[in-house]
């Protein structure tokens, strides 16, 4: 079978399934929000690193990141900060309330909740790639892939037995991102090896574990990463299939343009989808097709804005 290999199509038609995923994730408990956080944060991780390309000038490297990611962090999280706490910081009456509202913001990570609970993921991204780079200039394959099994299990091991512990930007998150870059890494140099059929079983085998074996699911925020072992190659395998999938949705017309759009957009969109149904949650009565069609809509429109002007890009998307 022959699939598509452009690199805007097929990664664009992805990260709009891992952000749809996340979208519909915050709606959802039970095995639906099981099943969604299983995968849709570590297609991130992954794709992160299938197009990573290493950087010899690691100044350079840290600094181009750092303005594509923690520029935009930044604006997003003054703004809504400003909107979201503005009670607590017109009220603030003490140097003490002034300081908490302050280290909040600065230490972010599991210290920002709702409507900002999901800025973690950014500052954990920019961590995990020059992490990374580190790695890919420093050591042979072999070294990479022991490195990525010291990291999984470190990971567990603050899973399992420190879940309490965690870091300023959840950079101790970074332990339990590593394998997924180095297994998305990896896997664009094998995949060609692996026929379609295969994949196909894969990926039942895949949705069928996500499903049907208890807390196999992931929330990295809190230290969660399910089943060892299990949980990890149940996501790998379904970002198998998922990429897969992506490849034959591009010879679909119109299902190929609304996810490409989402994933253009999937940086926006997980900035502003949680404040979104922040605020409409007591309008729709979490009714959840119309909280999540309305978040992608306005996220999207408010993506469509930014990137038609280069001031607005630059603050909003780092580019």
């Amino acid at each position: 079978m022959q699939l598509i290999k452009n690199r805007e199509e097929w990664a664009d038609i992805m990260k709009g399934i891992g952000i749809t995923a996340v979208v519909i994730g915050h709606q959802y408990s039970g095995l639906v929000h099981d099943f969604l956080y299983l995968f849709h944060l570590p297609l991130f991780f992954f794709l992160s690193a299938y197009f990573f390309k290493p950087q010899e000038n690691k100044t350079e490297y840290f600094f181009k990141q750092a303005k594509k990611l923690l520029l935009p962090y930044f604006i997003y999280l003054s703004v809504l900060y400003l909107v979201f706490y503005s009670e607590e910081i017109i009220s603030i009456e003490s140097n003490r309330e002034l300081f908490k509202l302050l280290a909040r913001f600065v230490i972010g990570g599991r210290a920002l909740v709702a409507p900002l609970n999901v800025f973690w993921f950014i500052t954990v991204l920019f961590a995990s790639q020059q992490m990374f780079n580190l790695a890919v200039l420093k050591c042979s394959k072999k070294e990479l892939i022991l490195l990525g099994l010291l990291s999984y299990c470190l990971a567990l091991i603050n899973n399992l037995f420190f879940q309490w512990f965690w870091l300023p930007w959840n950079l101790n998150v970074v332990l339990a991102v590593f394998p997924f870059l180095v297994a998305g890494y990896f896997y664009k140099v094998k995949e060609n090896i692996i026929p379609w059929y295969f994949i196909l079983v894969i990926g039942i085998v895949a949705i069928l574990t996500a499903l049907f074996v208890p807390n196999n699911t992931y929330d990295f925020k809190y230290n969660l990463y399910g089943i060892p072992f299990i949980s990890f190659f149940s996501a790998i395998l379904m970002l198998v299939f998922i990429k897969f999938l992506s490849e034959l949705i591009y010879h679909i017309l119109f299902v190929r343009y609304v996810f490409v759009e989402l994933g253009k957009a999937s940086l926006v969109i997980m900035y502003l989808h949680v404040p979104i149904q922040y605020l409409l949650d007591s309008f729709f009565e979490r009714n959840v097709f119309l909280m999540t069609a309305t978040a992608l809509v306005i996220s999207v429109g408010f993506y469509y804005l930014i990137v038609r002007h280069r001031f607005t890009k630059k603050l909003f998307l780092g580019s």
